[in-house]
């Protein structure tokens, strides 16, 4: 039986005024008696049940009835699903919090001999840090629905700017955690990245109405760069890479057509052309820009670039007689392995 399981029947009993005890405990569960004391401690302690011992009757008993166990509503499965959230939000923020939160659940996970349940781990790499008062702040921020202010450094230019900012929400992306609200320094929704807040704080004044949909302004376009205009990319994949495709999951609104030929069309909607450029690179040769013709523009304009700084190496092993790509020559996404 599960530390969740063993927890449960405590309560249960409680809640029905059965006074259990350490010997029904025991028989029940097949544990030690320090399993027992653990558990015990466990309500009181940590879920803080109000828990006393009636020595007439010989077992425990709730001094208040009005105690509810948070973990009652939810069975184990659900229990590991929280689980695994909060080791990925402890991850992802390094917030202690989180850790606290997530060692609380697991707790009530735990396998005959003490062994804790657990079975999820994440990698997001890359994984940009933030500073844990920052994110702590603003979550609070959020619950009080009032304005903070805010330093900020531009990622691009560098400019150290103040600003008064409604908080919407905190928003992971691709590792990087980011504030979605209103800046009513621009007068518009932005995304300021938590690694680049140099000083927050929580002002007085509430947030009111919001602004915008917020969650109409995360769908709204490809990547973490939003707008109001929007342009519809539309990329081409070589025919080897038709099975890998069809599983890429890039935004809500993409569009997946197999072409005659056997390639591939991609369509999604963009606002900038900073994310979806880097990500059509990621791909090489097996992809192609069909419009607009600015991204097709830029994209090529990076290829011949990169193409410049390789060109020395390239000639260099055709003077040996080698190959750019040797031994095996090209490998082709979705393939590697075979």
């Amino acid at each position: 039986m599960t530390g969740y399981e063993r927890i449960t029947w405590l309560y249960e009993k409680l809640k029905s005024k059965l006074y259990p005890c350490r010997a029904d405990f025991m028989a029940c569960f097949e544990v030690s008696e320090s399993t027992f004391k653990r558990d015990i401690s466990f309500l009181r302690d940590r879920l803080f049940a109000p828990i006393n011992y009636d020595h007439e009757r010989g077992g425990y008993y709730l001094t208040e009835q009005r105690f509810e166990l948070p973990a009652f509503w939810f069975d184990h499965r659900q229990l590991l699903v929280i689980a695994a959230v909060c080791r990925q939000l402890e991850q992802l923020s390094h917030s202690p919090r989180m850790a606290v939160l997530r060692m609380r659940i697991l707790d009530m996970l735990t396998l005959r001999g003490g062994r804790r349940l657990d079975i999820f781990s994440f990698e997001n790499a890359p994984c940009v840090t933030c500073n844990n008062e920052n994110f702590d702040l603003l979550s609070r921020a959020m619950l009080m629905e009032r304005l903070v202010s805010i330093v900020y450094r531009d990622g691009r230019s560098g400019a150290i700017t103040e600003r008064q900012v409604e908080p919407y929400r905190l928003h992971n992306y691709e590792g990087g955690w980011y504030l979605i609200g209103f800046c009513r320094l621009r007068g518009e929704a932005r995304n300021f990245q938590l690694g680049r807040i140099l000083e927050s704080t929580i002002l007085d004044e509430e947030m009111g109405n919001r602004r915008f949909d917020i969650d109409e302004y995360i769908n709204g376009a490809f990547g973490i760069f939003k707008g109001t205009e929007l342009t519809e990319a539309v990329l081409r994949f070589r025919p080897a890479m038709k099975n890998f495709v069809h599983k890429l999951s890039w935004h809500p609104k993409q569009k997946v057509v197999e072409e005659a030929d056997g390639s591939v069309s991609f369509t999604l909607p963009v606002a900038d052309f900073t994310e979806i450029r880097m990500k059509i690179l990621q791909y090489g040769h097996n992809v192609e820009v069909i419009s607009p013709p600015e991204l097709r523009r830029q994209v090529a304009e990076e290829a011949a670039a990169m193409a410049v700084i390789y060109e020395k190496e390239k000639n260099e092993k055709k003077i040996r007689g080698g190959s750019l790509y040797e031994p095996g020559g090209v490998v082709e996404w979705g393939h590697e392995g075979k």
